[in-house]
């Protein structure tokens, strides 16, 4: 989750109940820039909340299409990385604890995503670093929360669990670690028990209604890493509703294809369902693609997605480098050209790189 969709996790947290003292959108925008160097970062708005992940997710979507990455870049990531081996969302000097009254410190998603970059780029020291960190986080019901001291959620759950499948260790640990965190994903997939439009979804909280970014993030934490691609991607989804014979991940994805269809080929927003959110959107896509299922609900959301690039990519002037990294993803998913993408022939390897702090 970059700037903006921090904030929508922000957002999910408030209305989740779990998190009163959390800043509001406009107070973290109105956050000076870090003002310590910051060469081989992508992106020019300020990193306070988003720069791991950032930097993260453009490393995955250059290395996707066989694109070596800038060294600067790897190393402005690798000089983020705690001595625990875990990431805040950013730092300028020294690591801290998990803070429930700022909401910051080390933190489960930039260690995630860090750790699926690192190995990307070769630095595989650093990424089992990393894992290591995050198994030994794992909390007693086999789930992950954002920060500790919160609840386990999904879409931490999720992409801890893509970062853990993309490892390439096999000890008992980690297999250990993975089994827990599929049954956590499996036991939360919700049923018809208050609404058939909830079927196979997951919410952020027990008490949240179902929604495509988080039920996409588990899903592609479940079914495999977040670079998969399925060899039966012509499978539609489960037609079978309200049924656990179609299995966890079939339910999951007839919850976000029965979504895309419902809202004309998008996912809606979390806070503004008459709105697309184009990054859940983006996800849903790459999770449909991983686990095999929805293949002509993926292709017309990826048309639309195609046709709607810029208002994903673009926050005011500023170009999203992590939002060109996930759309790397979705051309591998898609088959789509990373250097003539959309009607508007966007170069995202170029435009990406072009982003980088000189």
């Amino acid at each position: 989750m970059f700037t903006r969709f921090r904030h929508v996790f922000l957002a999910a947290l408030v209305a989740s109940g779990i998190a009163f003292g959390v800043p509001s959108a406009p107070a973290i925008a109105a956050t000076a820039p870090a003002s310590h160097s910051d060469t081989g970062l992508f992106g020019a708005a300020d990193p306070t909340y988003d720069g791991v992940l950032r930097q993260s997710y453009a490393l995955i979507g250059l290395t996707t299409f066989g694109v070596e990455p800038p060294e600067s870049a790897v190393s402005w990531l690798l000089k983020q990385q705690c001595a625990s081996g875990a990431f805040m969302a950013y730092r300028t000097g020294s690591c801290t604890a998990a803070d429930l009254t700022t909401y910051t410190g080390t933190d489960s998603n930039s260690t995630a995503v860090a750790a699926i970059a690192l190995g990307a780029v070769g630095e595989f020291r650093a990424s089992h670093a990393a894992v290591r960190w995050l198994v030994g986080s794992q909390r007693v019901d086999g789930g992950w929360p954002w920060l500790a001291g919160l609840a386990s959620d999904p879409v931490s759950t999720g992409l801890v669990m893509q970062a853990l499948r993309a490892h390439d260790g096999d000890s008992k640990s980690l297999r250990t670690a993975i089994r827990r965190g599929a049954a956590w994903i499996r036991d939360r997939v919700a049923d018809c028990s208050v609404s058939r439009n909830h079927f196979g979804g997951l919410g952020f909280s027990e008490q949240s209604v179902p929604d495509g970014f988080s039920t996409a993030a588990a899903l592609i934490g479940f079914t495999g890493p977040l670079t998969a691609l399925s060899q039966t991607q012509t499978q539609a989804a489960p037609s079978a509703q309200c049924s656990r014979d179609v299995g966890a991940a079939g339910a999951m994805s007839r919850f976000l294809v029965s979504s895309l269809t419902r809202n004309n080929g998008a996912i809606p927003g979390l806070m503004d369902a008459t709105q697309p959110d184009w990054n859940a959107t983006a996800f849903t896509i790459i999770a449909l693609r991983n686990a095999g299922f929805g293949n002509a609900s993926m292709q017309a959301a990826t048309r639309l997605l195609l046709r709607n690039v810029n208002d994903y990519i673009l926050s005011g002037d500023d170009t999203m480098p992590a939002a060109i990294g996930t759309l790397l993803l979705v051309a591998r998913a898609t088959d789509n050209s990373p250097r003539a993408f959309g009607p508007q022939r966007i170069n995202l390897v170029s435009r990406l790189l072009g982003t980088q702090r000189v």
